[in-house]
């Protein structure tokens, strides 16, 4: 990041992925065996990214939280991960916003500083975000995206 990094998250299905969020608005995914560069890179935000929550169900489902006022969903299914060696690559990929954004929940006066999704493995398709102020949301995913992910299951 350019900028000062405000939150980091691990995945926790892909053991050697991290993800970094910072100043710069930018949502970077980084490979630990290979931090030389990030793996890839998304203009996610106009603003610093405050939270960063990744689904521990269906990993490609991330959520960013920022002090422009929004929290957005993105499905990053794209992105190179090798379990067994570092992503080879010369520099990092860029992620098309508006290819991977699914939603953007604008309800917000100020700040975003949590988000997160719901605990259960049942009701994986449901999140929460709380602005500077004390507003919690809860949301579910779009109707279109949760029959994606069940076909994709089969």
């Amino acid at each position: 990041h350019s900028l000062c990094v405000r939150h980091v998250e691990y995945n926790a299905n892909k053991v050697y992925q991290i993800m970094s969020g910072g100043d710069d608005g930018y949502l970077k995914v980084w490979d630990t065996r290979k931090l030389q560069y990030p793996v890839s890179i998304l203009d996610a935000h106009e603003h610093w990214i405050t939270s960063l929550a990744i689904n521990k169900v269906k990993d490609r489902l991330v959520l960013t939280g920022s002090s422009d006022c929004s929290v957005k969903l993105w499905n990053l299914d794209g992105i190179p991960h090798n379990a067994e060696t570092p992503v080879e690559q010369s520099k990092p990929q860029f992620i098309s916003p508006s290819k991977s954004l699914i939603m953007s929940v604008n309800d917000y006066e100020d700040s975003v500083y949590s988000t997160c999704w719901s605990a259960s493995s049942h009701s994986y398709t449901v999140f929460a975000s709380v602005s500077y102020s004390g507003k919690v949301l809860i949301h579910k995913l779009p109707d279109k995206t949760r029959i994606n992910l069940l076909l994709d299951d089969n």
